[in-house]
């Protein structure tokens, strides 16, 4: 009995692109945009990993739709992990909110116009 091989081409992003989850993905996901702080927005979201939930904010000279509409990050936060999504995501906004007020207080903010 002969088998009949069938080959699949595998659709991986180029590295470094990131790819916005799908209803198709194992996991669940929770996002928030959030400002203006000090002139900056946060688009936070969660990821669920065998310690807990992690959460990760990327801070923003204008208002994001999301965390994955390709607008690039200025600077990156990470907190967790969390044993549930809600405080993961609350504990990074806070985490970010605090960098992005540290960073007005010393005049080091990202913006091109200081």
């Amino acid at each position: 009995m002969r088998v009949k091989a069938l080959a699949i081409p595998l659709q991986v992003p180029p590295f470094g692109v990131q790819t916005a989850p799908t209803p198709a993905d194992s996991f669940e996901s929770m996002e928030r945009v959030v400002g203006p702080i000090e002139r900056h927005w946060l688009a936070a979201y969660t990821v669920p990993g065998p310690e807990g939930h992690y959460a990760y904010a990327k801070i923003y000279q204008a208002k994001p739709a999301s965390p994955w509409d390709g607008t690039p990050a200025i600077w990156k936060v990470a907190a967790g992990p969390y044993p549930y999504e809600g405080p993961a995501i609350d504990a990074v906004v806070d985490k970010a909110a605090e960098e992005i007020r540290e960073a007005s207080e010393f005049q080091v903010l990202w913006d091109k116009d200081i």
